[in-house]
């Protein structure tokens, strides 16, 4: 008699709850028929939402999409955010992460026009949230940084705190087990300032998540039981079940298997009474491996067979949840449309003289208006992308124009001071002392002067080369060019220095088709190439030349046995960037302007270099020249690339 007065009560204190929802909704929706004002109207509907929302069987497609048809229609910045800050939770909570984001973002960016820094936190942190539960936890990382920023900024504390164990639970993720130490760490030290008992308890539990990954389970076992402490404290039975179940399958993995079965039992039993069958389907696995650990497999196969009654009960209570909620929901519409066709018996009566029109008149008008707000989001989608395009491209010209500058300052400050430096010494030497020299140490000095000169002369034709090249703007000539004969022309030119120094130069020509080139830059490109392989092979060494057609381009080989290039610095070669002078260890080191230049009249002529090199043994640099003239090059920049 009891237990029935007792379930009474609590039927009609449901249906107390319920008439007040609906009275509270009735109020609102009768406001929203008397009101002309769409920012009003656009808050009272997002209240009648959220009231909604709270009847989990309640389809709020229908809902959002009468929130979102009004988001272009109101000017009130808070209400624009709410909006899309609740749509936001309600597909978050559908796992719709993509809808999620598309709101979020939506509010996010009126919140910064705005200037609502608070807002702008919560939506940075919901859209982390959004990443992390679609597992991309780097971007999800990325924006729980920016929500940091944001909360530091006006000194919420409780959703700094909030935010460290997101950061945290991250880094968990991604395996960098001591950044989510630290941020746990950060979390927990603002909970504890403010006495946050539950929140201490969830981040306990985390940083024991993160000993157990590492093996230590000695302190896994500490910040559990100070977990249960606390959580015994607050009377949490749930979790009190859950941590002492946990506890008993540390105990199993430090091999004390009658502590695991003491803790397990102990769960289990708060577990049972509270019929919270995860946890006992849990319970009963590790019950089961703790019993088999002591050796009683009599109670371990009951324990077993508790495991698969739960699993059972899960499975059974999963479906008739889901066969319930799908009746609900079809009870709800048919009685949302019982009341929309009965309101009045003339209004019935039009509905069904009428229904056929309305009906396709209402599909023609949902196709305009969702043809409308599709275009106006792609030509926003489109207009952002672009936008975002033209600033990474800026963003690439100004990199360049910075490395660019940096490069010319450091040519200018170093490579020019050094010869000038030397002119200076020397020629002070000789205007003080010339008549007490003898002719050797004359001679000795005009050949620094010379080796200065000359130094100082091909770093300044460098220089101009590189501004000519950086300033043009005429089309770059490109006409049938005899490869064989521009190979031979710098043969010419550079063999005194092959043998002044003492290498062997080899070169292996043959017929092979004309190429399209521009051949003043072909000739620059090859001979800068070969300049650097005898700078850079020391005396005794060889050098080769050799010529092929593969795939309708013509290939150069021109490879060295030179000191060679470690492989983490060939990429540097053609960077403007890049500092080339720590390339290597030959003493002979020049501006880094030669490769730069061959790199970018290469470009310009649709040649490809590649570059291969064994440190110690030698360098291949390999050329890929075009044979036909249906190229389409353009006038290049070195700020297009």
């Amino acid at each position: 008699m009891k237990k029935a007065l007792i379930i009474v009560s609590i039927f009609i204190s449901f249906l107390s709850i319920c008439n007040a929802q609906n009275t509270q909704i009735d109020s609102l929706e009768k406001l929203v028929n008397y009101s002309k004002d769409l920012n009003k109207i656009a808050f009272w509907k997002l209240e009648i939402c959220k009231i909604r929302y709270k009847e989990s069987a309640v389809d709020m497609s229908t809902y959002l999409d009468e929130l979102h048809s009004l988001l272009n229609l109101i000017d009130n910045d808070n209400t624009y955010i709410e909006i899309c800050r609740f749509s936001g939770s309600v597909f978050r909570s559908l796992g719709q992460y993509e809808n999620a984001l598309k709101y979020d973002f939506l509010g996010l960016k009126r919140a910064e026009q705005s200037e609502n820094i608070s807002l702008e936190a919560r939506l940075l942190n919901n859209i982390g949230i959004n990443f992390y539960r679609s597992t991309n936890f780097n971007k999800a990382l990325d924006y729980y940084l920016l929500a940091e920023q944001k909360f530091l900024e006006i000194d919420d504390i409780f959703g700094t705190g909030d935010c460290y164990n997101n950061i945290g639970m991250t880094y968990d993720d991604l395996g960098k087990l001591d950044s989510a130490l630290f941020y746990y760490e950060r979390a927990q030290n603002i909970y504890e300032q403010y006495n946050d008992k539950d929140a201490i308890s969830d981040i306990l539990n985390n940083k024991a998540g993160v000993y157990y990954k590492i093996g230590d389970f000695e302190k896994v076992l500490d910040l559990a039981m100070k977990s249960l402490e606390i959580l015994e404290e607050l009377g949490d039975e749930d979790k009190v079940a859950s941590t002492l179940i946990n506890i008993g399958m540390i105990y199993y993995s430090l091999g004390k298997y009658n502590k695991a079965v003491e803790y397990e039992e102990r769960g289990l039993s708060i577990a049972e009474k509270n019929s919270r069958y995860p946890y006992i389907r849990f319970g009963y696995k590790s019950l089961a491996d703790a019993y088999a650990g002591i050796g009683d497999y009599q109670k371990a196969f009951s324990a077993q067979k508790k495991y698969a009654a739960a699993n059972d009960t899960i499975f059974n209570r999963n479906m008739a949840q889901a066969i319930s909620e799908m009746q609900a929901k079809y009870e709800t519409e048919k009685i949302e449309q019982q009341v929309k066709l009965l309101k009045t018996e003339n209004q019935l009566a039009v509905i069904q003289i009428n229904k056929g029109r309305i009906l396709i008149f209402a599909f023609l008008i949902v196709i305009i208006l969702g043809s409308i707000i599709a275009i106006i989001l792609v030509r926003q989608n489109k207009y952002k992308s672009r936008l975002n395009k033209d600033l990474e491209s800026k963003n690439t010209e100004l990199s360049l124009l910075n490395a660019t500058k940096n490069k010319f300052f450091a040519i200018v400050s170093h490579d020019i001071k050094n010869p000038l430096s030397g002119f200076k010494a020397i020629t002070s030497s000789l205007d003080e002392s010339f008549h007490e020299m003898s002719e050797d140490n004359v001679k000795k000095y005009i050949k620094l002067l010379r080796n200065s000169s000359e130094q100082l002369n091909e770093l300044l034709k460098g220089l101009l080369s590189w501004a000519a090249l950086l300033s043009s703007n005429k089309e770059i000539d490109i006409k049938e060019v005899q490869l064989s004969g521009v190979i031979n022309e710098i043969v010419k030119l550079v063999n005194d220095d092959c043998v002044s120094k003492g290498i062997e130069l080899n070169v292996n020509t043959c017929d092979l088709p004309k190429v399209y080139v521009d051949e003043n830059m072909l000739l620059a490109i090859v001979r800068n190439i070969v300049s650097n392989a005898i700078k850079f092979t020391p005396s005794g060494g060889k050098i080769e030349i050799s010529l092929s057609h593969q795939n309708n381009r013509n290939m150069v080989l021109i490879e060295d046995t030179g000191i060679g290039i470690e492989q983490h610095d060939i990429n540097k070669l053609f960077r403007i960037d890049a500092d080339t002078k720590k390339i290597g260890n030959s003493k002979e080191k020049g501006a880094g302007l030669g490769l730069i230049l061959a790199k970018e009249m290469a470009d310009r002529c649709n040649i490809e270099i590649d570059v291969k090199s064994e440190f110690g043994k030698g360098t291949t640099f390999a050329l890929s020249i075009p044979v036909n003239n249906n190229l389409n090059v353009k006038n290049r920049s070195l700020y297009s690339r």
